[in-house]
């Protein structure tokens, strides 16, 4: 297992402490779809390859909507890579577990996704400053989604409407 922060961890010899997000949670092959497309988008994300997820996103929403979907997943992970109460972190691509932040934040957008924005607002809350709040939950709205479409989409292999 491969774990990637965010950002740079503060220099200090805490291995009593190791970051508690990169704990394992769940397994990647059973927990929903979206949530699973999510967390590859995460991982996408950590591991800089945030033009991957762009295309993915286009390719199953169309330009405008996979545009709009991957420039909110970038805006929401920005906050917390810049802004976060502590550097969070991802597994590697080829990991079948889900760590506790990965879970953490495919349910922010599943909750943001779904309706649920007190909720969406309440765990941001954690993970970021209170006046960040209302944009990563709107982020989150946003960039949930179109990964639920996209999920959907990719199960149905329904293409993009096309209008002219």
């Amino acid at each position: 297992m491969t774990i990637h922060a965010f950002r740079a961890a503060p220099k200090t010899d805490d291995r009593a402490h190791p970051n508690p997000g990169a704990a394992p949670v769940a397994d990647l092959r059973r927990i929903p779809a979206r949530q699973a497309l999510a967390i590859m988008f995460l991982r996408d994300w950590c591991g800089g390859h945030q033009s991957s997820i762009a295309e993915a996103l286009i390719h199953a929403l169309g330009a405008a909507q996979g545009q709009a979907t991957a420039a909110a997943f970038d805006t929401l992970l920005g906050l917390l890579a810049r802004e976060g109460r502590r550097p969070l972190c991802c597994h590697s691509l080829q990991c079948l577990c889900v760590g506790a932040d990965e879970a953490v934040i495919a349910n922010l957008l599943d909750l943001a996704a779904t309706g649920a924005r007190e909720d969406a607002m309440l765990i941001a809350s954690l993970l970021l400053p209170a006046d960040r709040t209302l944009i990563a939950a709107e982020a989150a709205r946003v960039a949930g989604l179109g990964i639920l479409r996209s999920s959907i989409r990719n199960k149905t292999g329904a293409q993009p409407d096309t209008l002219h």
